[in-house]
């Protein structure tokens, strides 16, 4: 069959509003001449002329006949289903249900699937008294039983907060941002679209990247951001505490108790500490040292004139 061969959906039952009778099961011969079942359908008498005592089939048997089968199609076609139906199941002639059938819950809130053949127990029993009927109500969180969903697709677990969205900001593109630990595990790879734009670098790294108590020169007005300026003030023990545990009281210990200063290299040049070296004994690191020439003058003797030189000496630090 194909697709567009779906037959027109009943709306209405045959006979709905016309005369019609019910459809016994059982048969009528000897309880109503010519009366239809579903047992005998039509009776022979129903086939014989009239001049031989034949009884005519009656129109509301018709029309009760194609009432109950036009309104189990209507049922059908709008996707209902059939709960369990104890006296159904127990009938003889149909001596309980097929192995593969499914009947809808009495809760309306799944359906039950039949393993077996001529089975009557009723899957909603709560006592124990029910068999070989499965859920079909699927339990995501199952790991065994019925309810357990076979060739579950992995599902990456709830985030607990709102991701950013990618892309389609204001003055930004609609691209795709992807964001991975890499698989050599050298750190955290960002590729936007096609392209690789390296490893997000955490605060800690650049933190190792400029140790602490580091001095550098800088040509700008303003301060950067995470550096202090090296002019002896007193600043916080707590608000700079990994500055302090480096540098301790060496250039000042403030108050002694929550403050300490910072190095003071204004108007100074930078000298490296001797450490052992022998070139300049006795200085120890945080130490200045003031000019080793003085200012002085010199006299010079010419004999046919005289100059004066004054020299004001030079400071090293």
């Amino acid at each position: 069959m194909q697709a567009n061969q779906s037959p027109a959906l009943v709306t209405l039952p045959f006979a709905t509003n016309g005369l019609r009778n019910a459809i016994p099961e059982g048969s009528q011969t000897g309880i109503k001449a010519g009366a239809a079942s579903l047992n005998d359908g039509f009776p022979p008498l129903t086939m014989q002329p009239k001049t031989q005592g034949g009884v005519p089939p009656d129109g509301r048997d018709f029309n009760g006949i194609l009432f109950l089968l036009s309104a189990v199609a209507r049922w059908m076609q709008a996707g209902a289903s059939f709960i369990y139906d104890p006296a159904f199941a127990s009938n003889p002639n149909l001596g309980g249900y097929p192995k593969g059938a499914m009947v809808l819950r009495a809760d309306f809130t799944g359906f039950w699937f039949n393993t077996a053949d001529n089975n009557t127990t009723n899957p909603d029993a709560t006592d124990g008294s029910s068999f070989n009927w499965l859920a079909l109500n699927a339990d995501w969180n199952a790991t065994s039983g019925p309810g357990v969903i076979l060739n579950k697709p992995a599902i990456q677990a709830p985030l607990g907060f709102t991701p950013v969205q990618q892309g389609g900001g204001v003055n930004q593109a609609v691209n795709k941002v992807y964001v991975g630990w890499r698989s050599d595990g050298s750190g955290l790879g960002v590729t936007v679209d096609q392209t690789d734009l390296g490893n997000v670098v955490f605060a800690s790294q650049l933190a190792g990247a400029i140790p602490v108590g580091t001095l550098l020169p800088f040509a700008g007005v303003s301060v950067p951001a995470g550096f202090l300026l090296a002019n002896g003030a007193v600043v916080s023990r707590t608000a700079f505490a990994a500055l302090f545990a480096v540098i301790g009281g060496i250039y000042g210990g403030g108050d002694g108790a929550t403050t300490f200063n910072l190095p003071d290299t204004r108007g100074v040049d930078l000298r490296g500490v001797d450490n052992g070296r022998g070139l300049d004994p006795g200085r120890t690191l945080g130490s200045y040292q003031s000019d080793s020439l003085a200012s002085h003058g010199h006299g010079v003797g010419d004999p046919g004139h005289g100059h004066g030189v004054s020299d004001l000496g030079t400071a090293t630090a």
